[in-house]
């Protein structure tokens, strides 16, 4: 039983220590770690690198002296590259990564290898092409351009110098074949680095689509489509989302229902587009006349449910009180203009410790109370037990 538990205890106490220990080594910021993450992939060809020196220090192609001076500069380069991801100083660059300078940072060292190591020169290539595709998927066409001419100069270089000071071991027609293949191969690289930033491109477009298209359909449905404005089931989050800024803040709010007088008339009388144009005039002016941070539902028929957030009921009493003038002065339909819109609305403010559903009660109440009372008018109910 003991046993159990000291395992069951110690199991989140490694992971623990190796999320630290990960922390420490890579970085806490996402990005960050994944850049230094693929360094430290990359860095398995500067230990092949030093593999190979060591090698041809041992079997003779290769001085102690350069090897040691190899070995050293090769070290510094990774603890350089290490330190500039690690310290978040790559981080102000537009490739974090600096796949660019890795990139020439590996070529260089692999060309210096390429002239030193004498008649087994050849196996050096293997380790150029691999550092041109450490950053194929990352590169822009320019960038991949930028890096293959550079590994085309250097390498040439380093074949033009071999040739140069030991024609033996670096015979001049190899060293144009080789070159030839290089260039070829490079090319091949060019061309899928470039069909690579063009898919890229594409599909980021299509992120973006798609992500525009997800954003339309989610205010489509949080939209009445006849009045533009909320319907109930935006409003409904909102009025949680109040709930929990007042649990966290003790922020206060106020809600009205708000009924359209004698609305059947329209429907009846005029018929159902006038009856329409009186909603959506009532939604216009209510939108011109709020404030900012006020939020206006349709809240099902001629019904409508208005929130107003760190206020009383007396300051949304005053807000109502001048959407009613405005509505006043506004026409509800061109062929029609002696109508005007009129309401009555029902207001309360939010109880702490009480549920959403029960604040919505009480200003449905306060609402009947205003019809009841003559209509055209704003009644307010605080009454938590009513």
């Amino acid at each position: 039983m003991s046993a159990a538990i000291t395992s069951s205890t110690a199991a989140p106490t490694v992971t623990k220590r190796y999320s630290r220990l990960s922390s420490l080594v890579l970085g806490a910021n996402p990005q960050q770690r994944g850049t230094v993450m693929v360094a430290m992939y990359a860095s398995a060809v500067y230990i092949a690198c030093l593999g190979l020196v060591a090698f041809f220090v041992q079997t003779g192609f290769m001085a102690p002296a350069v090897g040691w001076w190899m070995t050293g500069g090769i070290i510094a380069t990774i603890a350089l590259i290490y330190t500039m991801l690690r310290s978040g100083w790559s981080m102000r660059f537009k490739d974090p990564a600096l796949t660019v300078f890795q990139i020439i940072l590996a070529i260089s060292w692999d060309c210096i290898n390429y002239a030193l190591i004498g008649p087994a020169h050849a196996g050096m290539l293997l380790l150029m092409e691999l550092s041109l595709f450490f950053g194929i998927f990352s590169l822009t066409a320019r960038s991949a351009r930028i890096a293959l001419a550079y590994t085309l100069f250097a390498a040439g270089a380093a074949m033009a110098y071999g040739s140069i000071t030991d024609p033996a071991a670096f015979r001049p027609d190899l060293q144009a074949i080789y070159f030839v293949a290089l260039l070829l191969v490079t090319s091949m690289i060019a061309r899928l680095a470039t069909s690579l930033t063009g898919m890229r491109r594409e599909l980021e477009a299509q992120r973006k689509g798609l992500a525009g298209a997800l954003q339309h359909i989610q205010e489509a449905s949080s939209r009445d489509a006849l009045t533009g404005l909320h319907n109930r089931r935006h409003m409904m989050e909102m009025l949680r989302h109040e709930v929990e800024r007042h649990q966290r803040f003790n922020t206060g709010f106020s809600l009205a229902l708000i009924d359209l007088d004698h609305f059947k008339q329209f429907n009846d009388r005029y018929g159902h587009q006038t009856g329409d144009e009186a909603l959506c005039c009532f939604a216009r002016q209510a939108q011109a006349t709020l404030r900012a941070g006020d939020v206006l539902a349709r809240w099902g028929g001629e019904e409508f449910m208005l929130l107003f957030p760190e206020s009383t009921a007396q300051d949304g009493l005053a807000n109502l009180e001048l959407l009613r003038s405005s509505l006043q002065e506004a026409t509800v339909s061109p062929q029609h203009p002696e109508l005007r819109v009129r309401f009555s609305a029902g207001l309360t403010s939010f109880i702490s410790g009480e549920s959403i559903q029960k604040t919505i009660e009480r200003a449905d109440q306060a609402l009947y109370q205003a019809k009841a009372s003559g209509r055209n008018r704003c009644e307010i109910n605080l009454e938590p037990g009513t």
